[in-house]
């Protein structure tokens, strides 16, 4: 998408921070919509499929129902997943726009299946209400469309992280690499769960006591709805390992596994809920169910931009740099200036690190080897630093300009190659 490159413009770390919270929005937005889209139609189908095996009339009633619940407005498609996904391809763009990346790709298609796939369910949904002449193809053809959708869509989230790992596939053999599938199984389960649970909320709700009379529709409902979101919940655990095990060591942070642990923590809430709506259905417990996998949901997509933005913190280095030229051009500053980094470093660095010994931090002989040939990622460090050693306190931000972080990075590198080459 080169068009979309050539729009974009340079981005300072505070903007890229904010797309990163609109993203995160967007990403929430869009998977929660077309997961109900996507499973409510699927449920809503095989429910009308067996309505003409066994003319029960409850079958009907729950198929048609399931479709008015989770497409209850004809905006809400607009709104929830065209809209969220064109922002998502916005954001994307002005995020990598310097890399060669295939995944603003990946959500155009995403975006065109998406649309395929809402007229059609929304066809079928209208359809219901003449059940003999329902459109039933258009469910099916339809939800296979949103299918390709949600997985376009994670290809897209995988790409964003693994970015050199579709220069050496084709567009479609990326999507069957075992990284994709696993991570796209993953997502249909959690949607399935969180449709399930929406669906057991809006059947049996507050202001429909009818159906709590209705104890032969009841134990129908319950027992589809929550068998099948149950045992879909009890795999996730799984393909989260799997997932986990498919991550290079160093997205493997004290925050990825804070985000982790909390999101099973709500998981497992969200086991023993369903547990007691198996029992009796109870609205309260059904509303604290959704609550528990929203926020198991939130961690999910909180871990996932955790590690979008740790894969691509040399990218992110470069667009702030070039945002840096861009205003000082714009200010009329952008005049050449002599930056003296043993200087920057004697202020900055040198009270608590020493080159050949330990002094607060480690010695530089010891930790820079590591980023010969790595020049970005330790000028990265350098503007954002992190924990890294448990037997040293956490460094603080020197507070460096990109150029006097380069101009760092640089002499220590420089330094310590020379001190290497001394001791031979």
């Amino acid at each position: 998408m080169d068009w979309l490159n050539k729009l974009a413009l340079p981005q300072s770390f505070e903007h890229i921070e904010l797309l990163g919270y609109m993203l995160l929005i967007m990403i929430f937005l869009f998977v929660l919509f077309s997961s109900f889209a996507l499973w409510g139609t699927v449920l809503s189908f095989y429910l009308k499929k067996n309505v003409s095996k066994s003319l029960d009339a409850n079958y009907r009633r729950l198929s048609k129902e399931i479709m008015d619940i989770v497409l209850f407005n004809k905006t809400t498609g607009i709104a929830f997943c065209v809209i969220p996904i064109i922002t998502m391809i916005i954001i994307f763009s002005q995020l990598f726009q310097s890399q060669n990346t295939s995944v603003q790709e990946y959500l155009v298609y995403s975006l065109i299946f998406s649309l395929i796939g809402l007229l059609l369910v929304y066809s079928y949904k209208n359809s219901l209400d003449d059940f003999k002449q329902s459109e039933i193809y258009s469910g099916l053809i339809g939800s296979i469309s949103l299918f390709f959708s949600l997985w376009l869509f994670i290809a897209a989230l995988t790409n964003s992280v693994f970015i050199e790992s579709t220069q050496t596939t084709t567009a479609i053999g990326y999507l069957f690499t075992s990284v994709v599938l696993i991570r796209f199984v993953l997502l249909l389960l959690i949607s399935l769960v969180i449709t399930g649970a929406y669906l057991t909320f809006g059947i049996f709700n507050i202001k429909n006591t009818q159906k709590e009379d209705d104890e032969e529709y009841t134990e129908i409902a319950k027992k589809f709805i929550l068998n099948i979101a149950f045992t879909s919940a009890g795999l996730i655990p799984l393909f989260i390992i799997m997932d986990m095990m498919m991550m290079p060591d160093i997205y493997l942070t004290a925050g990825y596994f804070l985000y982790l642990t909390l999101g099973l923590i709500f998981l497992f809430i969200g086991y023993h809920l369903f547990y007691l709506l198996y029992k009796k259905i109870n609205k309260t417990i059904a509303a604290y169910l959704i609550a528990a996998l929203i926020l198991f949901l939130l961690t999910y997509g909180l871990n996932n931009q955790m590690i979008i933005y740790g894969a691509n913190q040399s990218n992110f280095v470069k667009l702030n740099t070039e945002y840096d030229t861009y205003l000082a051009a714009l200010k009329g500053d952008d005049k050449s200036t002599v930056i003296n980094a043993e200087e920057i470093y004697a202020v900055r660095c040198a009270p608590c690190h020493l080159f050949d010994r330990k002094l607060v931090g480690p010695p530089h002989d010891e930790v820079i080897p590591k980023y010969f040939n790595k020049e970005n990622q330790l000028i990265s460090f350098i503007r954002n630093p992190v924990r890294v050693n448990e037997e040293y306190p956490p460094m603080p931000n020197p507070g460096l300009k990109p150029d006097e972080a380069k101009a760092v990075a640089e002499y220590l590198l420089t330094k310590v190659q020379e001190d290497i080459n001394n001791k031979k």
